[in-house]
């Protein structure tokens, strides 16, 4: 495992996925907190793994947000509204 420094973020090279990890925080879900969640089901969380959740909730919260601000638009609404998650979750999710 690599570790690469910048000036703002440090990453580190995982060979196992074969891509670079952002380190520390993303959009404002941190390690730490993955960690807690983990934990809760008594299981140990290593860093990198932490860190792959965290990218996969930031892309998902992501496409929830776009397709939430693109309902808002469409309805005529400049504030997104829970009833567009709501939307999004009973049209793609199903669950």
């Amino acid at each position: 495992m690599k570790k690469i420094l910048s000036a703002e973020f440090s990453f580190i090279y995982c060979y196992k996925y074969n891509e670079y990890i952002k380190t520390g925080v993303i959009m404002g879900i941190s390690r730490a907190a993955i960690k807690k969640i983990v934990k809760k089901n008594n299981i140990m969380i290593s860093d990198i793994a932490a860190d792959k959740i965290a990218k996969i909730l930031e892309n998902k919260a992501q496409m929830i947000a776009k397709y939430a601000v693109k309902r808002a638009k469409n309805a005529g609404r400049k504030v997104v509204m829970k009833e567009d998650i709501d939307f999004y979750k009973l049209k793609f999710d199903n669950k």
